[in-house]
């Protein structure tokens, strides 16, 4: 197959200010500073290489770079060989467990790799471009590393590949990413005038939660999204809580008052009205979470846990569907869950919250297409969009 492809130039306008034009946010293979990444998800990566470019399609990969000496690169997985080649530096990675398309990386440019050891058992590699290195806001953040990991095992169990990094890119576009085993983050992530440490730190973990959610376990269809982002939302409202002190009630208990909204704007959490990026809406992200807190209430506390530890240690690999999750929910739950998730994810309008009849919705408004659109594109935090 003869096929070629270059990455794209950034627009003209700065994303890191709140009026950034989401609809010119980069997508797929992009430059940086002083080289490139890939941002692909949704279905940007056919644009690179030839491919099936659907979640559903995952394959096990190896990446060929061959850059100008002196350059460094970088893909998803682990390191096989590089060598010197007269004036060209030839890199060999190789990513054993499947992936889906939207997840590869492949980051080239000036970079410096930092090893972190192990975290139960995980090697620990951070990829920083090397104008940014030395920030001592990117360096103290990066050294969380080890314990996000901690965390996130600590939680749901064995961590299902074999390594994990954050990249952070010399460039000011407005989203983090999860890309498979090496995250994708852009340097104004770090700059706590623009996003307080109480915002990014569990950004990063939401990132890390997707390696679990989302990526070993992976949408069987596009319309399953919220499997992905409710869960790693969840994870980061539950770090917010313990490690800042921002009550996960609260949140929740705002994302149930707008619920109404998001399912009228967005479609059900399950049934999202639009495509492509489109699909990344507020009803997806504390929506989902939403979703998972409202199980957590019907079948309690250590039935919750036990489901999550469960479904990405027996779904690992795979591709799942919405109706995966309720029929396996109800065989933890041991008992039929059918009727109550699919009123959650289905429904258009927003269930009883189990455990507080107090939490009430707010009335649904006309939102004009536009502007429902423009909201659907990624949760933005402080002017970053999570993905």
């Amino acid at each position: 197959i003869d096929y070629t492809s270059s990455p794209k130039d950034l627009p003209p306008d700065d994303p890191a200010t709140p009026d950034f034009p989401e609809n010119e946010l980069p997508v797929g293979w992009f430059v940086t500073r002083d080289g490139s990444v890939v941002g692909a998800q949704p279905d940007a990566a056919h644009e690179i290489f030839p491919s099936n470019d659907h979640p559903s399609d995952k394959a096990s990969y190896s990446f060929r770079l061959e850059v100008p000496k002196g350059v460094t690169a970088v893909a998803n997985g682990t390191l096989d060989y590089s060598y010197d080649r007269r004036d060209r530096t030839v890199w060999r990675y190789r990513q054993r467990q499947p992936m889906a398309t939207e997840l590869i990386q492949l980051a080239v440019g000036s970079l410096d790799v930092i090893e972190r050891g192990r975290s139960r058992g995980v090697p620990l590699r951070d990829v920083v471009a090397t104008a940014v290195s030395a920030d001592p806001n990117i360096q103290s953040a990066l050294s969380l590393t080890p314990s996000h990991m901690d965390w996130m095992v600590d939680r749901v169990g064995r961590y299902p590949f074999d390594l994990y990094g954050v990249l952070v890119a010399d460039q000011a576009f407005g989203y983090a990413l999860e890309t498979q085993t090496l995250s994708l983050h852009p340097a104004l992530l770090f700059d706590p005038a623009s996003i307080p440490t109480v915002i990014s730190d569990p950004i990063l973990v939401h990132e890390v939660a997707h390696q679990w959610f989302g990526n070993s376990v992976a949408p069987a269809e596009w319309s399953d999204l919220w499997l992905n982002e409710g869960h790693a939302t969840w994870y980061e409202i539950l770090y917010r809580e313990e490690l800042y002190g921002v009550p996960r009630k609260e949140l929740l208990k705002e994302a149930y008052a707008n619920s109404d909204q998001w399912r009228a704007d967005y479609g059900p959490v399950a049934l999202p009205a639009d495509s492509g990026f489109d699909l990344f809406s507020p009803n997806v992200y504390e929506g989902g979470a939403l979703v998972l807190y409202a199980l957590r209430q019907e079948i309690g506390e250590d039935r919750f846990d036990q489901l999550q530890r469960r479904w990405v240690r027996e779904f690992r690999d795979e591709s799942v569907s919405t109706d995966d999750f309720i029929s396996f929910a109800s065989k933890v739950a041991r008992r039929d869950l059918r009727g109550f998730l699919r009123s959650w994810v289905y429904g258009t309008k927003t269930p009883p919250m189990p455990g507080h009849p107090d939490w009430t919705v707010n009335p649904v408004v006309a939102t004009p297409a536009a502007a429902a659109k423009a909201g659907a594109r990624g949760q933005r935090t402080a002017g970053l969009l999570k993905r």
